[in-house]
């Protein structure tokens, strides 16, 4: 894939510069710039969502009516528990998972949702959804990988 079909300037420098390393055919750790990628990807999606969550929990009820909205959101939000010690690809993903979905169903499906988890939300929310699958595929193929299987 040639960098001319894909503009890395449209993303986040945690993800443009490991993708821009994935484009050297010849380079030895190319395999290691694509796992490094995905772990950025599904990191940055996590962090989205987790300062998301983070907002809506500690937002307080002001005399506007979008504060007044987003901390009954936040009051009505279970809580959370992740294990966020040594993450790993499959932790950063679960992350994002569970978080996406809690709060697409918490805003009203997304649609009140002003950060990105809308949309995050919407391709974790629908298990059968080519995220989904093209997300499993690659854990699974970088899982295979790290235990020696490729």
């Amino acid at each position: 894939m040639s960098e001319s079909k894909f503009d890395l300037n449209n993303y986040p420098n945690l993800i443009a510069v490991p993708y821009k390393k994935t484009l050297d055919e010849k380079d030895s750790q190319r395999k290691d710039h694509q796992r490094i990628c995905l772990e950025m990807i599904l990191a940055y999606n996590a962090s989205v969502c987790l300062a998301n969550y983070y907002y809506y929990k500690t937002v307080e009820a002001g005399d506007d009516s979008k504060s007044k909205k987003d901390a009954k959101i936040g009051a009505e939000l279970p809580k959370l528990n992740f294990d966020l010690g040594m993450m790993s690809i499959g932790k950063w993903n679960q992350v994002a998972r569970d978080t996406a979905s809690v709060l697409f169903d918490a805003t009203s499906k997304g649609k009140d949702n002003e950060f990105l988890a809308g949309n995050i939300g919407t391709n974790y929310r629908n298990k059968g959804s080519l995220w989904n699958k093209n997300i499993n595929e690659l854990i699974r193929l970088r899982n295979k990988d790290a235990h020696g299987e490729v």
